[in-house]
């Protein structure tokens, strides 16, 4: 049995209310409205009459706990609070910012906005409605498309979509992202782009799935690198000009061993397990520090037979960083560089024990 029209704008207006309270600090607003809408489209509640669902939400916004930001003039008093909370430097900023954007800043058009900011830095005293009042935490204005991400920003990896904090979709490949991103553009719709490379919409979350390979040089310590680096270094090696300085190398999806003819010797690249793409990597100048043990395996080139051979690991005490490479001390001085000093790449080192299973 269909439902009727009110019933429909009240199963729309409960799913905004909880998008509210759970995502979106409690605040209602027109851009919120319309998301959720967009999001349940294709559902029966999707089909309902969006002014008649924003009458209700109004209706239920002290029940349920909620404000309700939908006219020019909550707005403006909602963007008073927040400017209210900013300091007179923070506000000449945003308002230097703003004419420095010129008429692409859609912030400049934005007139509860400017209007609110012509009132902060006015010599008046602050309204008596200001004092005491806690701002919402949402933003309330359009940032400019110039902070905004770029296609380009997507990185080239499968993602998975987030909403409300849970996993509703995987696998979603990097193009679709980009069109998503583009279509915001166009829509001058405010996302922003995290550290991480994840994509913020309203509620949504297009977070990238990072993968790993390990990269083994000469038969040394494994380094973890993205999947992405692996397997353009496979395919270049497949490829003019790339195999030219190949020697000889296999592959199996995404496993390679690379023999270069140079001094880079022979590279092993396979995914990385589990516990070794959850592991925390750190820079390749913070793997060590000075006076901590090490084992060192040594791997010379021989430029005439264009071979690379490995000596005899022994123990060292790390001298410091420098110039892309560790500077090691044996503790049996014997032959081991000048004073028994010798520049190390990350891969011919170890922590101190006993040796790992080698990797051919």
């Amino acid at each position: 049995m269909p439902i009727t029209a009110t019933e429909r704008a009240e199963a729309m207006a409960l799913q905004v209310l909880i998008s509210a309270r759970l995502h979106h600090g409690g605040v209602v607003t027109h851009g919120l409205v319309d998301a959720v809408m967009s999001r349940d489209a294709g559902q029966e509640q999707g089909k309902a009459n969006k002014a008649t669902v924003r009458r209700i939400i109004r209706t239920r916004a002290d029940s349920e706990n909620v404000r309700v930001i939908f006219t020019a003039d909550e707005r403006y008093w909602a963007i008073r609070e927040q400017l209210h909370h900013m300091t007179g430097e923070q506000v000449d900023a945003l308002s230097d910012d703003i004419a420095n954007g010129g008429d692409d800043d859609p912030r400049g058009w934005d007139r509860p906005l400017i209007n609110a900011i012509a009132a902060r830095r006015s010599t008046r005293a602050a309204a008596s409605r200001l004092r005491g009042c806690t701002p919402v935490a949402v933003p309330l204005w359009r940032e400019p498309l110039r902070n905004l991400p770029t296609p380009d920003d997507v990185r080239d990896v499968l993602h998975e979509v987030h909403q409300g904090g849970h996993r509703v979709h995987a696998g979603i490949p990097a193009d679709h992202v980009r069109t998503v991103v583009s279509n915001l553009r166009v829509k001058q719709k405010p996302f922003t782009q995290g550290p991480d490379g994840t994509i913020h919409v309203e509620d949504r979350a297009y977070v990238p799935l990072r993968r790993f390979h390990m990269r083994i040089v000469n038969g040394g310590t494994p380094e973890r690198v993205e999947t992405r680096a692996a397997l353009d270094e496979i395919n270049n090696a497949m490829m003019v000009p790339g195999k030219q300085a190949v020697r000889e190398m296999s592959a199996a999806g995404s496993r390679a061993r690379i023999v270069y003819k140079g001094i880079r010797g022979t590279v092993l690249l396979r995914p990385a397990t589990a516990e070794e793409a959850a592991a925390t990597v750190k820079p390749e100048a913070e793997r060590y520090t000075a006076g901590d043990q090490v084992t060192v395996r040594p791997v010379v080139y021989n430029p005439e037979r264009r071979e690379h051979r490995v000596l005899a690991e022994y123990t060292g005490t790390v001298v410091n960083w420098h110039g892309g490479h560790y500077n090691v001390r044996a503790v049996v001085a014997d032959e081991h560089g000048v004073g028994g000093v010798r520049q190390c790449q990350v891969h011919e080192l170890r922590p101190a024990g006993p040796c790992p299973a080698t990797e051919h």
